[in-house]
């Protein structure tokens, strides 16, 4: 909480700092903000007052800054009050035929803003697969990969504001933060996923990689409404999670220290086995890093492909949440994708920074059992109570440090125990 309300404050003093300077106002600049699309009604407002009126500088740069504020107000409404888990009020638009749908989004914004949006994406994805997906895997590594994403978001978050206005960038900064919060969820998805499947370390950055792709995918399908009966689909997904958040969490919560199952022999595997049949390969291919294989003269699914399979379903359940709650919320298409695809990259960053934190206390994996059970909670009971978005951000992220704290302690008093007995 504390960190947003210092994100939409520096950004204020930024924008009161930069409005101030850029003083005084012309007719050219006031046409320029009649020309975004999500601020159309109040930049005809403006220039009907300059038209209207004689020319009055204060009255113009009041007017401005005034709307600005309500717009900072919406915007501090939207992630404060966002709801988990539906019902989303938002209707698709699926009578009109797909070409209208991909003019309507197109209108979103300058077929300039889009290229620079194309080139910018396609050179950060550039950079994280070429440059830092190369650099070492520890610790230290994954914080710093973290902040890099982290400033990455304020520079676009700024570019935004600077070429588009200051309410543009207020609404991309708000679909960001709710990118990252209503994306916090798939976190801990994720690392039971790969603790289920005792997916090796090596193989996560490609995973996570091909699920980053998906997501940005997921979310410009969402956006344009190409994805049938996204809605109902929605609704029902929170039950089918639920159970199996539930159930998940009651193995990671009884399971004990000394057991050393095969993967091969857990659950999971002998259901899939049952639908696939012969086509699984039940072992990873960590050399050649496939996700499909020939064996025996056959085409098999190795367990990568299953991991990657299953990222693949989370993402899914994680985009249509956040998707059809940022196209109520956030006024432009444009803004909502572009948001959405830089705090993607931020949050996969998160992952490994959590995963280091479970994998260096041992009993940290009770408090991932912990947070899976309350999102089971909050997946079934989600259509009886409203679940604040923020609110569960600041639930997982208590659980989630507590059970850090007490394994921390808990170890010590182990390490503390044997030396006292060699002594």
């Amino acid at each position: 909480m504390r960190l947003v309300q210092f994100t939409c404050i520096f950004t204020k003093m930024m924008v009161d700092a930069l409005a101030l300077a850029s003083t005084p106002f012309n007719y050219a600049e006031t046409r320029r903000l009649e020309g975004l699309p999500q601020n159309a009604d109040r930049g005809q407002q403006l220039v009907e007052l300059v038209d209207d009126q004689p020319w009055d500088e204060k009255a113009l740069v009041n007017s401005v800054y005034d709307t600005y504020r309500v717009c900072e107000q919406e915007a501090w409404n939207q992630v404060l009050y966002a709801q988990k888990l539906g019902p989303h009020r938002w209707m698709a638009l699926r009578t009109q035929p797909l070409r209208e749908r991909v003019e309507v989004l197109s209108s979103a914004a300058s077929p300039g803003d889009w290229y620079i949006l194309l080139v910018s994406l396609t050179v950060v994805i550039l950079v994280d697969y070429f440059i830092l997906q190369q650099l070492p895997d520890n610790e230290r590594t994954h914080i710093v990969i973290l902040l890099f994403w982290l400033l990455a978001g304020v520079t676009f978050s700024v570019e935004i504001w600077y070429r588009l206005g200051p309410e543009s960038g207020v609404w991309w900064l708000t679909g960001y933060v709710l990118e990252v919060v209503f994306s916090l969820d798939s976190i801990f998805i994720t690392a039971l996923i790969f603790t289920t499947l005792e997916t090796p370390r090596r193989l996560m950055s490609k995973v996570m990689f091909i699920g980053l792709l998906s997501s940005m995918a997921y979310r410009f399908m969402l956006f344009l409404e190409v994805m049938p009966y996204v809605d109902k689909i929605a609704q029902l997904v929170p039950h089918v999670l639920g159970v199996w958040l539930a159930y998940c969490a009651a193995k990671q919560l009884t399971a004990h220290e000394e057991e050393n199952v095969d993967v091969t022999q857990t659950t999971v595997i002998h259901a899939i086995k049952y639908v696939c049949g012969s086509r699984l390969a039940e072992f990873y291919d960590e050399e050649a890093e496939a996700m499909v294989v020939v064996s025996s003269g056959k085409r098999c699914m190795t367990l990568l492909g299953v991991v990657v399979l299953a990222i693949l379903t989370t993402n899914l359940f994680v985009a249509m949440d956040v998707a059809l709650l940022k196209a109520e919320a956030v006024p432009s298409a444009y803004v909502n994708i572009s948001s959405s695809s830089i705090a993607l990259f931020a949050v996969r960053a998160l992952f490994f920074v959590a995963r280091d934190v479970f994998g260096r206390f041992h009993f940290a994996r009770y408090g991932l059992g912990l947070v899976l059970l309350y999102l089971a909670s909050m997946s079934l009971l989600s259509q009886a109570f409203v679940v604040n978005a923020l609110l569960s951000a600041g639930i997982l992220i208590f659980i989630t440090a507590t059970s850090v704290f007490v394994a921390s302690v808990t170890e010590a008093k182990q390490r503390w125990s044997c030396c006292s007995l060699s002594a």
